[in-house]
């Protein structure tokens, strides 16, 4: 078996994986609370590549960065997994009473026939029919007491939100938003809208130290320009590892030829 193109293989392989993860992070830089996906490369085949002409390819992926920060993609040998990157976004004013930015390390509940699902994006709304705080995509934003529900008397622009969640218009309360926390991040699965999913071993907790911020929006942490270097860097390789796949392949169609 040649090495060289299986591990070769396995690099184009990975920098299809960073393909994708910068093409929905370029596709969410204006989504409220995106958090964005990294390809974390990591070396493959090692013991395979020592001894087999690959051991260059073993060199130069001990010394490639993690890529944690839109660094190079992967060489040769190499395979990734996708990250997400939890790290806080840029907290705007936005002004409306219905927009909430979460300061903190906590999500909002999102209730779905699936389950509860986890999300940044505070960009909620009324609907129109139950008078339900809900999402733009119209699931139900759980409060601690079950759903919050506004009454059809209540305008918008005249709810409060506190920092600890707690929504009332005057003096009438009307819930207060659940807000939770975990203890790993990392573990925390993306199933797109901008939910996410805890596994079994993550149970949810009250953020305590989370705060509310009304009238304001948390922005997606892409970074557009980090995201284009990274795309144009991914290119090149990708193009540089499909041109070595097609070289070694006509060398071993000599080999062949000329053994036979």
């Amino acid at each position: 078996m040649d090495y060289g193109i299986e591990n070769t293989a396995t690099g184009l392989s990975a920098l299809n994986q960073q393909y994708q993860a910068i093409s929905n992070n370029l596709a969410n830089v204006n989504t409220a609370g995106y958090k964005r996906e990294l390809a974390i490369f990591h070396q493959v085949l090692a013991s395979q590549m020592a001894g087999q002409g690959g051991s260059s390819y073993a060199s130069v992926a001990a010394e490639m960065p993690a890529a944690a920060s839109g660094g190079p993609a992967a060489p040769p040998g190499v395979g990734s997994q996708v990250h997400i990157d939890f790290s806080q976004g840029e907290v705007s004013q936005t002004g409306r009473k219905l927009d909430v930015a979460l300061a903190g390390k906590g999500f909002l509940v999102v209730e779905t026939p699936e389950g509860p699902r986890y999300t940044r994006n505070g960009q909620l709304q009324i609907h129109p029919v139950t008078g339900q705080l809900i999402n733009l995509h119209g699931q139900s934003i759980a409060g601690e007491g079950g759903p919050i529900t506004i009454p059809n008397n209540v305008s918008s622009e005249n709810i409060q939100i506190s920092a600890d969640g707690t929504a009332g218009s005057g003096s009438q309360q009307l819930g207060k938003l659940r807000i939770v926390e975990f203890d790993d991040l990392k573990k925390m699965i993306p199933i797109g809208n901008g939910l996410f999913v805890a596994p079994d071993d993550q149970t949810p907790v009250a953020a305590g130290k989370t705060k509310v911020l009304q009238g304001y929006q948390e922005s997606s942490n892409v970074r557009m320009v980090e995201e284009l270097v990274s795309l144009i860097m991914a290119t090149r390789l990708y193009e540089a590892n499909a041109k070595s796949i097609t070289q070694m392949d006509e060398r071993l169609k000599n080999l062949l030829s000329v053994s036979l």
